[in-house]
């Protein structure tokens, strides 16, 4: 099932509108498939912050700044509630002064009454997963570092 919504998110500084596009899923939804299809999408992540590095990181480096691209995963079960994987940017400045970060969601599976997140299952509780393709994401992760090495100099 796909939801569209509208977010605005600052980068650099300026508002930019960005269609979000997500694909929701609800706890009888959950399948191999659907494990598998979350993992293939977090290894395009892997491949593509892959690339950035090797295309950014000489030009942060001629300024003396530091720039970091990994995909990060928090808890185990891609199913369970808690479970993250999010693409994260530190872009930190030539003395160290000033660090930015971003961060990306790519899998996040969390439990909700009401669409409010709560920790602890609950009756009348839902568990849900929502995905970002890595379609979704990739302008906002090169706008973010090109901004951002734009305004480092």
């Amino acid at each position: 099932m796909r939801s569209g919504k509208i977010s605005s998110i600052a980068i650099g500084g300026l508002m930019e509108n960005l269609i979000d596009l997500q694909q929701s899923y609800k706890q009888n939804q959950f399948s191999i498939e659907i494990r598998d299809y979350i993992s293939a999408a977090e290894h395009s992540f892997v491949v593509h912050c892959e690339s950035l590095l090797n295309e950014f990181k000489p030009y942060f480096e001629k300024k003396n700044q530091r720039i970091l691209i990994e995909v990060l995963k928090d808890g185990v079960d891609k199913f369970l509630p808690g479970y993250i994987s999010y693409v994260f940017i530190e872009i930190e400045s030539h003395l160290g002064r000033h660090k930015i970060q971003l961060r990306i969601p790519i899998w996040s599976c969390q439990r909700t009454i009401l669409g409010i997140p709560i920790a602890k299952k609950v009756p009348g509780s839902k568990v849900t997963g929502t995905l970002n393709t890595l379609k979704n994401a990739e302008s906002v992760l090169r706008e973010f570092i090109q901004d951002n090495l734009e305004k480092g100099s």
